[in-house]
Formats: C-alpha cells, sequence, structure tokens
C-alpha cells in the first residue's frame, strides 16, 4: 500500500504535520467509544444489530465489515503516526 511510503514522505519534509495527524486520529476511537458509552448509559441502540433481526443479512454484514476495515485502517495509519513521530528527527535513509 501507500500508506508507508506517503508517511514517510510526510515525516522527512513536512514532520509538524505528525502531530495533528495523530490527533486526528485519536478522535475516531474516543467517538466510537462515546458512542458504546452511550449506548450503555441510555439503553438506545445506534445502528442496527444483530438482536433486530436485520432483513437484508447480506448487506447488513457487509455494513459491519465495512465498518471494521476502516476502524482498521485508521488504527493502522494511527500506529505509523506514532512510529514516524519517534524518528521524526532521522533522516530519510
Amino acid at each position: 500500500m501507500l500508506r508507508l511510503p506517503a508517511a514517510l514522505l510526510l515525516s522527512a519534509f513536512l514532520p509538524g504535520a505528525i502531530t495533528p495527524l495523530l490527533m486526528a486520529g485519536g478522535l475516531f476511537p474516543c467517538f466510537e467509544g462515546a458512542e458504546k458509552v452511550l449506548e450503555k448509559l441510555t439503553g438506545e441502540k445506534h445502528g442496527q444489530t444483530l438482536e433486530d433481526r436485520p432483513a437484508n443479512a447480506t448487506a447488513f454484514e457487509n455494513a459491519r465489515v465495512s465498518g471494521a476495515v476502516r476502524t482498521d485502517l485508521i488504527l493502522s495509519a494511527e500506529i505509523m503516526a506514532i512510529a514516524l513521530a519517534e524518528v521524526a528527527d532521522q533522516g530519510i535513509v
């Protein structure tokens, strides 16, 4: 994928962008966690679950997988940004 080379170039030519990217990447898990806390406190569901017996199980599963993949991509980018923040003062070679 192009994520790692792009991240390396970013750290080499624009290291000041790493901290804002880390902060932006941290907002997504915060949003997900706040949504789960609200579900537990209010008892109100945010989105469809298997308990609701979805009419189209395939579409439901595709949406769940898509959400999991998106979360995984965001978290892996966050991990790369953390690693790059550690070596930001090093040369690109």
